[in-house]
């Protein structure tokens, strides 16, 4: 794998982390909630 298959394959699965840990924040990993707090952040309705 080149170095950025490899860095593609690590935010498809941190991605898929972050979507698992809706609706289960108490048992999800701190990566995935810090990362669904960066997509909030950076979504339209949030700047509004």
């Amino acid at each position: 794998m080149t170095s950025s298959e490899r860095k593609r394959a690590q935010r498809m699965r941190d991605r898929r982390k972050a979507i698992e840990a809706i609706g289960h924040e108490a048992d999800a990993p701190l990566r995935a909630l810090l990362d669904l707090l960066g997509r909030v952040e950076d979504s339209e309705p949030a700047r509004h």
